[in-house]
């Protein structure tokens, strides 16, 4: 009988070892393979590395809002001094144009003014874009349009061709000019489009037609980045 008592102890401790050593060990957080992780509350971008971009979308600046133009074909203006390559503008104005300080109407007009040199403010009228012949110093080039949207505001994504073009486009380039030194360059066809308009600055692209069937012209092309001057609205403020 005592031999039974023992022998039936001994099951209990057994199945009670056992009882405690099959308990699951619990998971350690903070392991997961970053690459498999997925987007932190439902939202973000997962990145290289499983890393989640908290930056919300529409935030991130287009691609072209800085300045790059560079001159193209320089060799059919046949103007001594003046090569292909990229040109480093010192001014870069823009007027006009929708904005909240305008007194006048601007919605669906905008004019520019690149330069490699400073602009001189005007006695009468401070800063603004040059009318007529401008003072180009030896060297240097200028470059200046202005713009016309058919209808509607002038906004990203509008497009401009010139007057004679037989492309489609939301407006015309009314007018422009581009100087190397004194000396007045004829540039190829020239397309603009507004890659973005804020109140400090507009930012777009220029291509040029270098070559029909019967001509070749110099041009340029690239990015641009502009500041805003609303030149009669701060003179009017003055």
């Amino acid at each position: 009988m005592r031999n039974k008592i023992m022998l039936v102890t001994a099951t209990a401790m057994l199945l009670s070892i056992a009882g405690c050593s099959s308990k699951e060990t619990p998971v350690a957080t903070g392991t997961s393979n970053p690459s498999t992780t997925a987007k932190a509350g439902g939202g973000g971008s997962t990145t290289a590395g499983g890393a989640v971009s908290t930056e919300a979308p529409g935030t991130t600046k287009p691609a072209g809002c800085t300045t790059a133009l560079k001159i193209v074909n320089a060799k059919s203006a046949a103007v001594a001094g003046l090569t292909d390559g990229p040109v480093e503008f010192v001014t870069l104005w823009s007027d006009e144009g929708p904005h909240p300080d305008n007194t006048v109407d601007y919605d669906q007009s905008l004019s520019a003014a690149l330069a490699q040199f400073e602009i001189p403010s005007d006695k009468q009228f401070g800063y603004g874009i040059p009318v007529g012949t401008p003072t180009v110093p030896a060297g240097k080039v200028y470059l200046s349009f202005s713009l016309r949207l058919k209808e509607g505001k002038i906004a990203a994504g509008k497009t401009f061709v010139g007057s004679t073009s037989t492309e489609k486009a939301d407006g015309t380039i009314n007018f422009s000019a581009m100087y190397f030194g004194a000396q007045r360059l004829l540039p190829g066809e020239l397309a603009i489009t507004i890659t973005e308009l804020t109140d400090e600055m507009v930012c777009g692209k220029i291509t040029s037609t270098t070559k029909t069937d019967l001509q070749s012209f110099v041009g340029i092309e690239g990015t641009f980045k502009l500041k805003r001057i609303q030149a009669l609205e701060a003179a009017e403020a003055k």
